[in-house]
C-alpha cells in the first residue's frame, strides 16, 4: 500500500493569505468597513514554522494526478460556505469551547 500526499501546488505566506481572505470577504459581502483594519500583529513565537508545504511529486508522477481548480476559487468557495453557515458555525464553536 502506498501513501500519497495531495497538495495544490500553491504556496502563500500567512500574511498574504489573510490579506486575500479580507479582500475576498469584503468583495463577497460588499463590506465597506475594510476588513484589513482587523489585522493585528503579535510577537512571533519561538519555533514558529516559516513554511508549510506538501511534496505531491509522487502522486503526480505515479498517478498522473494534478490539482483541478485554482486556489483563489476554492478560497472564495470556503468563505461563501462559512458566510452561508455562520449560525451553525457559532453553535459548533460554542459547543467545542465548552469541552
Amino acid at each position: 500500500m502506498k501513501t500519497y500526499l495531495i497538495g495544490g501546488d500553491y504556496e502563500i505566506s500567512n500574511i498574504d493569505l489573510v490579506m486575500k481572505i479580507c479582500k475576498f470577504y469584503d468583495q463577497i459581502t460588499k463590506n465597506k468597513d475594510n476588513s484589513f483594519k482587523l489585522i493585528s500583529f503579535v510577537k512571533d513565537r519561538k519555533g514558529h514554522d516559516f513554511r508549510y508545504a506538501i511534496d505531491n511529486h509522487d502522486i503526480k508522477k505515479t498517478l498522473k494526478w494534478k490539482p483541478s481548480s485554482n486556489f483563489d476559487a476554492n478560497l472564495k468557495n470556503t468563505i461563501n460556505f462559512y458566510i452561508k453557515h455562520k449560525n451553525n458555525m457559532k453553535n459548533i464553536f460554542h459547543n467545542v469551547s465548552k469541552n
